[in-house]
C-alpha cells in the first residue's frame, strides 16, 4: 500500500513497476526511456544488473523503490544457487549488505510494512538544478579539439549519464561542416546503442548525406579505406573486430563508459592502449566528468555506485618481498568493505564484462571459492574465483545427455559430457577457475603462476577434488600461459563467442588417476574435432592460433603410427614426391607443434599452416607469400621441414 501511495504522486505511465515475470524478463525494452519512478519487487527477483541499468533512466527527483518480502531473500537468489542448493534455505549476504548501506544513507527512505513509519522529508539539493539543453563547456572543448585534427586516434571516456553519445554526435556535425566532401561513418555494437547519437544529430541538421551507419563486422570485412570513423560503446565491441576496425580509417574517435552496469571498460582501456602502442598509433585522451542526466553528487548515483561497486577505485598496488596466499570467505568480505572493493575492482579490470551480478555471485554463491594474493600491506594484488562443480547423479547425467536438463552451477561437466559422451566426467568433483586477475602494473612477475601453483597444491590436499579446469576465449597469449601451467586442451568450441569473437576452449589439469585416464580420451576427441573442422568451422582461424591449439594438447596422445624423422628428412632433402607424403608430413607437424612454435618464424609457421592444415590452393599460397609458382613454394616447404627436424 505504501508503494502505491508513493507512485501515485507521479503522472500515470511515467514509471515502471517490475512486479510481474514478463516485465522483469524484458527489462531491456525500457532502456532509453525517461522515468519518474522504478519499482522492483522481490517476488520476481531484484536483479542487480536490472536495477543498475534502469536506474540510469530516472529523471531528477525520481524514485527507485525496492520492496522485499524478507530482508535477506528474494527470488533472484535462485539464479546464483547451484543445482544441489536450489531447495536449501540460504541467507543472502548481498541483500544484507544492501540494507546495511541503505541504513547508513540519509537519502534512502526505509518503510516497514505494518509499522508506524514516521514521515520523511528528503533534503533539498544544495542548488536548484535543471537539465542542460545545450553542450557543456567540457563537450565543446572536446569537439573543438578533435575536430581540428586531420588524422589520429581519439578516446572519449565517461561514466554513464555524462553525454558521451551527444558529444560524439556533435563531433559528427563539426566534421561535416569542416569536411563537406568527406564521408563520415559511425558504428556501435548495435544500432540501438546509437539512439541518443542520432536523436541529437538529427535535431541539429536538416539532412545529412555524409553520415553513414555501418555495423562493426561489415566494417571489418570491408576493403575500402574511410576518412572519419566514430565508434560508440567501443568497449563492448569484440576485441578482434576492434583491432581490425582500427586500420580502416585515418581519423578514429572512440567513446566508451569505463564503469557501469554494462561491464567495466577498464580492460578495454588498458588493452586498447597497448594495441595502439604496438602499431605506432598515437592516442589523444579526453574524459567527460560533468553529469548531464542528473546533478553533481546525485544521491541515487552515489548509492548505486557504492552498493554495486560501479566505480571502484582501481588503484595499482606494488608487489612486496613477502606475499601471502589464502582463501577469503564471503563473510570476511561482508565484514571488510575495503577488501571486497579491491577484489571486485581487480576482477573488473581483468574482464570487461564484469557486472553487478558478479558481485552478488561472489557474496551469495555457496559453490564459489575465492583465493587472493596480498602484499605485506594487506593489499590484494591477485585474485581467483573458483567454482566447485560435478558429482552429478547418474539419472541427472542421463537427462543432460538427452538435452532434458541443464542444472545450474555445473557448466564445465555439462559441456564435457555433451561434447564427448564420457559420462564418468560428471561423477568427478572438480574446480573450474572462473576468473583469475593480477594487478596490471605487476602482471609480468609470475603472480598468476604462483596463484595457480598454490591452487593445485590445495586441490591435491583435498581428497575429493579430481581435476582443475578453466574455460576462456582462446588467444595465443592465453593458450601459452595455461599450457605453461600444465593444463591440457580438451575442447574447442565450434562457433565464435559473440562477445570476444574468438573460439572458446576448455583446458584441464588432471589430479586423480581417473581424471588422468579421461584426459587422454578427451585430448584425442579434441584432436579429431580440430582436424575434422579445419576446412569449415575453423577455416578462418589464424595460423598461429591453430598451432597453439595443437601445442596445447596433451603430449600423451597415442597416435596410430610413429613417424620416422628420417622419412621426413628424405622428403625434405631429395626430389621425393612431397604430395604423396603430405598426410604423413601434416601429422608430423601436428605432433611437433610445440617445437614448430619455438623454432620457426611466424612467416614460416603460417606457410606450413596454409599448406598442410588449411589445404589452401597453391595459387592462393603463392600470392600470399609472394612465390613465383609451385616450384618455389615446394622448395621453401622443404627448407622449413629441414629446419624443423634439426
Amino acid at each position: 500500500m505504501q508503494v502505491e501511495q508513493l507512485t501515485s504522486l507521479y503522472p500515470k505511465d511515467t514509471g515502471i513497476e517490475l512486479t510481474n515475470p514478463l516485465q522483469a524478463a524484458n527489462y531491456q525494452n525500457y532502456l532509453g526511456r525517461e522515468l519518474n519512478y522504478l519499482w522492483f519487487d522481490s517476488e520476481y527477483g531484484i536483479n542487480p544488473d536490472k536495477v543498475a541499468a534502469l536506474s540510469g533512466c530516472l529523471l531528477p527527483g525520481g524514485l527507485l523503490i525496492l520492496s522485499f518480502e524478507q530482508v535477506d531473500k528474494d527470488n533472484d537468489l535462485n539464479n546464483f544457487m547451484p543445482w544441489q542448493n536450489e531447495d536449501k534455505p540460504y541467507i543472502s549476504l548481498f541483500n544484507q549488505r544492501l540494507f546495511n548501506l541503505a541504513s547508513k544513507n540519509n537519502r534512502v527512505i526505509t518503510y516497514y510494512q505494518g509499522a508506524k513509519n514516521k514521515a520523511y522529508k528528503v533534503e533539498n539539493l544544495d542548488k536548484i538544478w535543471s537539465r542542460p539543453n545545450k553542450l557543456t563547456p567540457e563537450q565543446v572543448n572536446i569537439v573543438n579539439s578533435i575536430g581540428q585534427q586531420s588524422k589520429g586516434h581519439f578516446l572519449i571516456t565517461a561514466d554513464r549519464g555524462r553525454g558521451k553519445s551527444v558529444c560524439l554526435a556533435q563531433l559528427a556535425l563539426e566534421l561535416e561542416k569542416i569536411h563537406p566532401s568527406k564521408a563520415i561513418y559511425v558504428t556501435a555494437p548495435s544500432k540501438k546503442n546509437l539512439d541518443s547519437f542520432f536523436e541529437w544529430h538529427n535535431q541539429h541538421t536538416i539532412v545529412s548525406s555524409q553520415l553513414n551507419y555501418i555495423a562493426p563486422d561489415a566494417l571489418a570485412n570491408s576493403a575500402k579505406q574511410i576518412d572519419f570513423l566514430l565508434i560508440d560503446e567501443a568497449a563492448a565491441i569484440p576485441e578482434q573486430l576492434r583491432q581490425q576496425i582500427v586500420t580502416k580509417a585515418r581519423h578514429v574517435t572512440y567513446a566508451t563508459t569505463l564503469h557501469g552496469y554494462e561491464g567495466s571498460g577498464q580492460t578495454f582501456n588498458l588493452k586498447f592502449k597497448q594495441f595502439l602502442t604496438r602499431h605506432d598509433c598515437g592516442l589523444m585522451e579526453y574524459k567527460l566528468t560533468t553529469p548531464i542526466r542528473w546533478s553533481e553528487n546525485d544521491p541515487l548515483e552515489g548509492w548505486l555506485n557504492r552498493t554495486y561497486l560501479l566505480s571502484t577505485d582501481n588503484s595499482s598496488y606494488d608487489l612486496s618481498k613477502n606475499i601471502k596466499i589464502d582463501w577469503v570467505s564471503p563473510m570476511q568480505l561482508m565484514n571488510d568493505e575495503s577488501e571486497l572493493e579491491q577484489i571486485f575492482g581487480l576482477l573488473s579490470q581483468a574482464h570487461y564484462r564484469t557486472t553487478p551480478s558478479d558481485l552478488r555471485y561472489i557474496l551469495d554463491s555457496p559453490s564459489l571459492l575465492i583465493a587472493c594474493i596480498k602484499n605485506d600491506r594487506n593489499q590484494v594484488v591477485a585474485s581467483a574465483l573458483i567454482s566447485q562443480e560435478g558429482k552429478l547423479e547418474p539419472d541427472l547425467t542421463a537427462q543432460i545427455l538427452k538435452g532434458e536438463r541443464r542444472p545450474k552451477g555445473h557448466l564445465l561437466p555439462q559441456s564435457v559430457i555433451v561434447s564427448s559422451g564420457l559420462t564418468q566426467f560428471a561423477n568427478m568433483l572438480g574446480w573450474r577457475i572462473v576468473r583469475i586477475a593480477v594487478q596490471p602494473n605487476i602482471q609480468t612477475l609470475g603472480l598468476g603462476s604462483k596463484l595457480l601453483q598454490w591452487l593445485t597444491k590445495e586441490a591435491t590436499k583435498n581428497s575429493e577434488i579430481e581435476y582443475i579446469a578453466t574455460s576462456f576465449s582462446s588467444t595465443d597469449n592465453l593458450l601459452t600461459f595455461w599450457k605453461k601451467q600444465n593444463f591440457d586442451l580438451i575442447r574447442t568450441g565450434l562457433t565464435r563467442d559473440k562477445a570476444s569473437a574468438n573460439f572458446s576452449v576448455i583446458m584441464y589439469k588432471p589430479i586423480s588417476s581417473l581424471a588422468n585416464q579421461l584426459n587422454t580420451k578427451l585430448t584425442i576427441n579434441c584432436l579429431e574435432q580440430i582436424n575434422y573442422y579445419l576446412a569449415s568451422n575453423y577455416a578462418d582461424v589464424k595460423p598461429s592460433l591453430l598451432w597453439r591449439w595443437y601445442s596445447a594438447l596433451s603430449p600423451n596422445i597415442a597416435h596410430d603410427q610413429i613417424i620416422d624423422k628420417e622419412v621426413i628428412l628424405l622428403v625434405s632433402t631429395t626430389s621425393a614426391d612431397i604430395y604423396s607424403f603430405k598426410p604423413k608430413l601434416t601429422n608430423f607437424c601436428i605432433m611437433n607443434a610445440n617445437t614448430l612454435l619455438l623454432k620457426l618464424s611466424e612467416n614460416e609457421s603460417d606457410l606450413l599452416a596454409h599448406y598442410f592444415l588449411k589445404q589452401s590452393p597453391i595459387e592462393k599460397i603463392c600470392e600470399m607469400f609472394k612465390f613465383t609458382g609451385k616450384k618455389q613454394l615446394t622448395h621453401n616447404i622443404r627448407k622449413i621441414l629441414v629446419k624443423l627436424c634439426s
